[in-house]
C-alpha cells in the first residue's frame, strides 16, 4: 500500500477547500497521466468506479494540458483552478468519503512535488 500510494504522489494534486496554484513555466508539471490499476488498488475501487474513475480522469488530464499551454499565469492559474475544482467535485460524486479523502491527498502532494502548489 505504501509503495502505491508513493508511485501516486508523482502523478497527482489539489484541495477542495483551498486552491493555492502557483502558475509553472514548465509544461511536463501539468502531465497528469496515471496508472489506474494503481489508483484503483490505492482507493480499493470496485468495477463502476474504476470506469467513472478513469473517465473523469482523462477529463482532468485534458484540462490540465489546455492550462499548460497557457500564454500567461494569469491564465494558467485560472485553468488550473477549474481543472481541480470540475476534478475534485466529479470524484467526489464517485467515491466514498475515505476514498476521496486518500484522492484529495494524493493530488495535493503531486501538486506539491510539482511545484503547483
Amino acid at each position: 500500500m505504501a509503495m502505491v500510494m508513493l508511485s501516486m504522489t508523482s502523478a497527482f494534486a489539489g484541495n477542495e477547500n483551498e486552491l493555492n496554484i502557483t502558475p509553472v513555466a514548465d509544461a511536463k508539471a501539468y502531465d497528469m497521466s496515471l496508472n489506474y490499476n494503481s489508483l484503483a488498488r490505492l482507493l480499493d475501487l470496485n468495477i463502476e468506479q474504476a470506469d467513472e474513475i478513469e473517465n473523469i480522469h482523462d477529463r482532468f488530464c485534458y484540462d490540465m494540458s489546455k492550462a499548460a499551454k497557457a500564454t500567461n499565469a494569469a491564465e494558467r492559474k485560472a485553468l488550473v483552478e477549474k481543472a481541480v475544482t470540475r476534478d475534485l467535485r466529479n470524484m467526489h460524486y464517485v467515491l466514498s468519503d475515505n476514498q476521496f479523502n486518500k484522492y484529495r491527498s494524493v493530488l495535493n502532494t503531486t501538486f506539491i512535488n510539482r511545484g503547483l502548489k
